[in-house]
C-alpha cells in the first residue's frame, strides 16, 4: 500500500512548503520512502515493492489459479510511478501503454506504446474487447496497431496505438 498526496490544486508559491512537509515525514519515518509522480507525492513502504512487482505477483497468481487460460497482460498507466510496471511487461508476454500528451514523459518511458488521452484508452479497450474475439490477443493488437478493423468506420489508420515508438512519435512534432 502507498499514500498519495496530489498537488494539482496547490498554488505554485505553496508547493515548496508541501515538499518540505513531505520531506520531514520521510525523515521521521524511515519505514517510508518517497517516489515521484506527476504533481503527486507518493510515500511507499521501504520494502522492495513497486507496481512492477505487483503486476508480476498478480500474473503469477492468475496463472497458478487459471493455468488453462492464456494470459496476455496489458498495463496502461499515466505517470512515472507506472514505469516499474512498464519495465516488466515484455518479460510477462505483454506490453505497457503510457497515456500522456507530454512529450517529455512519452520519450522517457519503458512503455511499448502511447495513447494521448483517456478517451483514446476507452477507444482502444472498446476495440480490443469487441474485435475478433476468436483471434489471439497478439493478433488483435497487431491489427489495431496496423490500423486494421479499428479504423473501419474511418478512412485513416487507427489513431489509438501507433506502430512507431513513443520517442519517434513525438520527434515529428
Amino acid at each position: 500500500a502507498s499514500s498519495h498526496l496530489g498537488c494539482e490544486q496547490v498554488a505554485e508559491e505553496e508547493r515548496e512548503a508541501v515538499n518540505e512537509a513531505v520531506e520531514r515525514i520521510v525523515a521521521e519515518m524511515p519505514m517510508l520512502r518517497r517516489t515521484y509522480g506527476k504533481m503527486v507525492y507518493e510515500l511507499r513502504p521501504s520494502a522492495e515493492w513497486d507496481k512492477g512487482k505487483a503486476v508480476e505477483w498478480l500474473i503469477e497468481n492468475w496463472i497458478k489459479r487459471s493455468c488453462e487460460l492464456p494470459v496476455f497482460p496489458i498495463y496502461i498507466g499515466d505517470d512515472v510511478t507506472d514505469e516499474d510496471a512498464f519495465r516488466v511487461m515484455g518479460g510477462l508476454g505483454g506490453f505497457g501503454i503510457i497515456v500522456s500528451d507530454f512529450p517529455r514523459l512519452i520519450t522517457d518511458t519503458a512503455a511499448s506504446y502511447a495513447l494521448r488521452s483517456p478517451l483514446e484508452v476507452l477507444h482502444f479497450l472498446d476495440h480490443f474487447a469487441f474485435s475478433s474475439p476468436s483471434a489471439p490477443p497478439s493478433e488483435r493488437i497487431s491489427a489495431l496497431v496496423a490500423g486494421g478493423s479499428a479504423a473501419e468506420s474511418e478512412s485513416e489508420a487507427s489513431p489509438f496505438v501507433e506502430r512507431r515508438t513513443p520517442a519517434e512519435r513525438y520527434s515529428e512534432r
